[in-house]
């Protein structure tokens, strides 16, 4: 019976390579004393008080009695849970889970979603349901592994960063009961064409596993697109003169108490509910009386600030080009509210306040470094930190970011062609 386990030892060693194995529902250990004879530590657990008593003698320190429903120790490269989770309870099986996912990264799985009929399968399920509650412990299924040496509707399970993805579950569950098929197929018809259709059946799976992981790649780009794309927005909106922090906490209570980032509320959703970002900007009016941006789905001050302002588009009833003064705020108790140098500027002295600045969201994002000499005896005394510092800060803020140097003359030999004197 033993000698059954070899090719399954074989391949848990070659193609994953653990140094340390914990065997659930272990039975009389034939895995384990497989494993032990290829140098692989295995510790193994079972409810069964005559299995464990049926471990080969120098095996069976490393094998307990006992459910892997309660706590198990240590932690592990891999835990085997094969045939083991549809014989269990269900509130059990959900322990189980939680237990060996909590000790180990990876798991080769399975558990029989036909044998209904077997008094001792009290809990069977389809594939779909071990996937789903894997998933809720940040578990995903592994695509390219092949652990059909362990049953045909067996796979390995990995610990993910991913989250879970309904859509490649329900793909990885077809491919699995697919799996299956082509199994039932060649055991019930040994005719050329019934392998043929098998071979076929093979075909599109691994055509719809590359179709999966294809989709997860995808989703993953589109994901990482639309957050560089969210930290764009946000930027434009911080550089706007028209988005005041103090204001908008004075005004919104409950951003203040959440501790938010006020810049990313009102990106996200505070110009959806109508929140205003300064007293000189007010997104319904400008939602209302312009209805194509309206249509296009844009938050509001963005595109005032990429191409309202230059159109001459209102941002207030009444008023063309923005508001030069802010009323009083609304104090919130226990929190004072801060006026952005740029409101204080309009509110008491508009004379003062510096040129708009609007941010250019066709052009690369540039980083310029000011200073008043380049020649070697000013280097010294931060200048050549700042060049070096800007330099790393260039390279690592965003693919395609631009360094600018702006400086006086003189400019030392061999310079002129990168760079030139401002004025």
């Amino acid at each position: 019976m033993a000698q059954l386990f070899e090719p399954i030892a074989d391949a848990i060693v070659l193609s994953l390579a653990p140094r340390k194995v914990f065997d659930a529902g272990c039975a009389a250990g034939f895995l384990a004393e497989k494993l032990w004879d290829r140098g692989v530590e295995t510790h193994g657990r079972d409810i069964s008080e005559l299995a464990i008593s049926q471990v080969r003698a120098d095996v069976r320190p490393w094998c307990e009695v006992g459910s892997i429903a309660e706590p198990i120790e240590g932690i592990y490269d891999l835990v085997l849970c094969i045939e083991v989770l549809e014989h269990m309870p269900t509130e059990e099986a959900l322990a189980s889970i939680r237990n060996i996912t909590a000790i180990a990264p990876r798991i080769p799985f399975s558990a029989s979603p036909t044998d209904r009929e077997r008094v001792i399968c009290v809990n069977v399920r389809p594939i779909r349901y071990w996937l789903e509650r894997f998933a809720e412990a940040g578990f995903a299924p592994t695509l390219g592994f092949d652990a059909t040496s362990l049953s045909p509707h067996a796979f390995l399970f990995e610990r993910s960063e991913e989250g879970r993805d309904d859509r490649s579950l329900a793909a990885f569950s077809e491919i699995v009961r697919q799996r299956l098929e082509v199994v039932k197929v060649r055991q019930t018809e040994k005719q050329t064409r019934k392998v043929a259709v098998a071979g076929e059946i093979e075909a599109r799976l691994r055509l719809e596993a590359a179709s999966v992981d294809a989709i997860r790649r995808e989703g993953a780009a589109a994901l990482e697109a639309a957050r560089r794309e969210q930290r764009r927005i946000v930027r434009e909106i911080r550089q706007s003169d028209l988005f005041d922090t103090g204001y908008y906490f004075a005004n919104n209570p409950d951003v203040a108490a959440s501790g938010i980032d006020p810049t990313m509320h009102f990106a996200t959703n505070g110009w959806k509910e109508g929140r205003k970002p300064s007293p000189g900007f007010d997104p319904q009016f400008y939602l209302s009386k312009y209805p194509d941006v309206a249509a296009s789905g844009m938050n509001p001050l963005l595109h005032y600030a990429r191409t309202g302002r230059e159109e001459g588009r209102q941002t207030l009833p009444g008023l063309h080009g923005g508001a030069l003064t802010a009323p009083p705020y609304n104090k919130i108790p226990g929190l004072a509210a801060v006026s952005s140098v740029a409101s204080l500027l309009r509110t008491h002295n508009a004379a003062l306040a510096p040129l708009p600045v609007f941010a250019d969201h066709r052009s690369a994002p540039t980083l310029t470094i000011l200073t008043d000499r380049v020649d070697p005896d000013h280097l010294f005394g931060g200048v050549a930190t700042a060049m070096v510092v800007g330099a790393f800060v260039a390279g690592a803020w965003e693919e395609g970011c631009v360094l600018r140097l702006v400086t006086f003359p003189p400019i030392p030999p061999g310079w002129e062609t990168s760079y030139g004197p401002i004025g």
